[in-house]
């Protein structure tokens, strides 16, 4: 399938899961990325922004985590801009300031830049995946994008309550893939 099919179905799936399933799945997520992530040997950690009314996976959860037990690493989190369909990561500490977008999402309004090649791990969002590694997003190509700005060595692990796909049967030269994707029921390697 194409990935406007894809995400227009497993958006659904997502919006159709029970607040208990939702949960459930989040922690499983939770539990999976603790045991896989080395968060000891990380300095910068990327990490998405809940779409919460459209049930993405909640990823506070992994940022109180890493706040909690690995002080050292720096969370920082994207702002997009949609003029020019790009992005830029924001140290989470007392200098940033979060409101809500028109869509929803809380994105960094104040606070200090961080340059993309400085990065160790990014977490980013999806809708679905495939065997081979690549996502469906939303549909702008921020992270595509943003991921070319990226050291080559960047660790990318994606976040889906579901799992892959065969294959996405359009694929261009732009997708960039992703190294891991956890769902709750296994983390899935790319080579």
């Amino acid at each position: 399938m194409k990935k406007r099919e894809l995400r227009k179905i497993y958006l659904q799936k997502r919006i159709d899961l029970s607040a208990a399933e939702y949960a459930a799945k989040n922690q499983a997520i939770l539990e999976r990325i603790k045991q896989h992530a080395d968060f000891h040997t990380l300095k910068t950690l990327h990490v998405f922004l809940p779409f919460l009314n459209r049930k993405e996976v909640d990823t506070r959860l992994i940022n109180e985590y890493v706040s909690r037990n690995f002080p050292h690493v720096d969370i920082v989190v994207p702002k997009s801009n949609f003029d020019d369909i790009t992005m830029e990561s924001y140290r989470v500490d007392a200098h940033m300031e979060l409101h809500e977008t028109k869509l929803g999402i809380d994105e960094p309004e104040t606070g200090t830049r961080v340059e993309p090649e400085t990065i160790d791990l990014i977490i980013a969002p999806l809708v679905i995946f495939d065997k081979k590694g690549y996502r469906v997003g939303y549909g702008k190509g921020f992270y595509d994008r943003f991921l070319k700005t990226c050291r080559a060595d960047v660790q990318v692990i994606g976040l889906c309550f579901f799992e892959p796909v065969d294959e996405i049967d359009d694929i261009n030269e732009f997708d960039m893939p992703m190294s891991h994707c956890i769902t709750p029921e296994k983390v899935w390697t790319f080579s």
